[in-house]
């Protein structure tokens, strides 16, 4: 096993884990990550397709004793505010100072049950309601005023997940952080600091006092199209979703000219989460392997070791507080990932 200089990187690492297994199984593997110097953990929150989300936040608080622990991501839909603030505030007793709430709209969570996902003005709200229950404020719901009432001090910061241009602005008005999923060519994240910063400054905030974490695809992969090929599914659900596919327009990528298959949106519950991985990898054959190669390079780091050490050193130069590294699959565990950057990234970014 390899040991993990004391040293830390200047950017943060977090690692997305599905709660994909038993909450016991999933905390083991937390453990790992954190024995292999990841900063957090980002858990998913998708009720039916996964283990429940704080139950298995739990199971890893009780298992580890450093490493960060952040909902990646829950939405004000299928959670009422009242509930992810006790929740939150539970785990935090646990686990001291190392919870995050990271909330967005919602999407599988809001898409199995056949819900909208929040509109901002919900996701403001929501944010606002659990805000003043951590910190013991009264809150009004409907006529009755509640407070939660193991609340008080608080340490949980709150980061907006955040894609489009207006959600953008609204973290940048009201969010300790902010989560982008937009990829990490260099024209993206200088957009996207743009509108954190015009929304920060509708408010008189200091853009400088936001963090910000890149949500980077991490395929792991001795073998270069290999990794390429195993991330053609996310690649077309980039194309597809009006969210991503403005971002890969923003990174000087021709897809407005590709013949998409229809039957793409017949998916359960979508393309990038495709519970029959065989016909989704068949309807996203039509993708030119130039167009896949383009999108890798934008989504994240896709490849070998080597190849992912040198795209994490040129990210790393581009100011941020921190990366959300996401496997391919939402129905198993990272663990080429967790090997690679305990094996390679880590030792190599440590020593220098």
């Amino acid at each position: 096993m390899v040991t993990v200089p004391s040293k830390k990187p200047s950017v943060e690492f977090y690692i997305r884990v599905p709660p994909c297994a038993p909450a016991n199984e999933i905390a083991s593997f937390v453990s790992q990550c954190e024995d292999a110097g990841f900063t957090g953990i980002g858990f998913l929150d998708s009720p039916l397709l996964l283990r429940e989300l704080f139950v298995t936040m739990t199971a890893a608080a009780q298992s580890t004793s450093s490493i960060r622990l952040a909902t990646a991501v829950t939405n004000p839909s299928t959670r009422h505010a009242s509930v992810t603030a006790s929740a939150a505030k539970t785990i935090e007793e646990i686990a001291p100072g190392r919870v995050d709430l990271w909330i967005g709209r919602g999407m599988t969570a809001t898409g199995t049950i056949g819900q909208s996902p929040a509109s901002l003005r919900e996701l403001k709200k929501s944010i606002e309601t659990i805000r003043s229950l951590l910190s013991g404020k009264p809150v009004d719901f409907n006529g009755i005023n509640s407070q939660l009432r193991h609340s008080g001090t608080s340490t949980i910061p709150v980061y907006i997940a955040a894609s489009g241009p207006k959600a953008l602005e609204l973290a940048g008005s009201i969010a300790d952080g902010v989560l982008i999923e937009t990829g990490i060519h260099p024209n993206v994240i200088a957009k996207v600091r743009n509108h954190i910063a015009e929304g920060a400054e509708k408010v008189g905030r200091d853009p400088k006092n936001i963090k910000l974490i890149v949500s980077a695809t991490t395929i792991i992969d001795n073998d270069l199209n290999a990794a390429r090929e195993r991330a053609r599914i996310l690649a077309v659900h980039w194309i597809v979703e009006k969210q991503f596919s403005i971002w890969l327009r923003t990174a000087e990528i021709d897809i407005d000219n590709l013949n998409l298959p229809s039957e793409l949106w017949d998916l359960y519950p979508d393309v990038g989460h495709a519970v029959n991985q065989e016909k989704a990898q068949e309807l996203c054959s039509f993708l030119p392997e130039k167009v896949l190669t383009k999108i890798c390079d934008t989504l994240g780091f896709i490849g070998p070791p080597d190849y992912c050490l040198e795209r994490v050193r040129e990210v790393s130069s581009y100011d941020l507080d921190g990366l959300f590294l996401k496997g391919e699959s939402t129905y198993e565990l990272p663990n080429r990932e967790l090997g690679a950057f305990r094996e390679t990234v880590f030792p190599s970014l440590m020593a220098r």
